[in-house]
């Protein structure tokens, strides 16, 4: 689920699914039918699941200031789930929460860390060296382990997926 688009469901007032995004098929099977609560359901969804028969209901009554937001495990991975009404519907976006999920950043090692920022600073390879008192091999050891860990190719790879996460501000 990390790095997937967020799933898109469209309930009526009822609750009943109307449309959905690839996403959300992919996630919930091709053409998911019945209300948004039963698919929930259906996969696992536990945690704080904020649904009932009637939620889509009282959030189309509220409307949209009475957005409603809650963290969710979909298929025992941590997720966020936001229902916000829209005329006569309800949309409800299934995200990853990557930033509390058990992944690679929660394996990176203080010092990669330190070369993280570093790197976010713009600086290169001597200069990170020397600001932390290693050797250029080393930074250049950090930066592969942090690569391998997120699963991307460059620097620049490294520094966007620290902005997505929330590690870098």
């Amino acid at each position: 689920m990390p790095d997937a688009p967020p799933a898109i469901l469209i309930a009526d007032a009822e609750g009943n699914l109307v449309e959905t995004n690839l996403s959300a098929e992919h996630l919930l099977g091709d053409r998911p039918a019945g209300s948004c609560r039963e698919l929930l359901e259906r996969q696992n969804a536990t945690r704080d699941l904020p649904c009932d028969e009637h939620c889509t209901e009282l959030l189309v009554g509220r409307g949209i200031e009475r957005a409603r937001r809650s963290r969710i495990l979909l298929q025992g991975k941590p997720a966020t789930l936001t229902c916000t009404p829209s005329g006569d519907k309800v949309v409800c976006l299934v995200s990853p929460d990557e930033v509390n999920a058990r992944g690679p950043w929660e394996q990176l090692t203080p010092r990669e860390v330190q070369v993280l920022k570093e790197i976010a600073e713009g600086n290169e390879t001597p200069a990170i060296a020397q600001t932390l008192g290693v050797s250029e091999a080393t930074v250049r050891t950090h930066v592969q382990h942090m690569r391998q860990k997120l699963g991307v190719a460059t620097r620049a790879g490294i520094v966007a997926k620290a902005f997505r996460m929330g590690w870098l501000r």
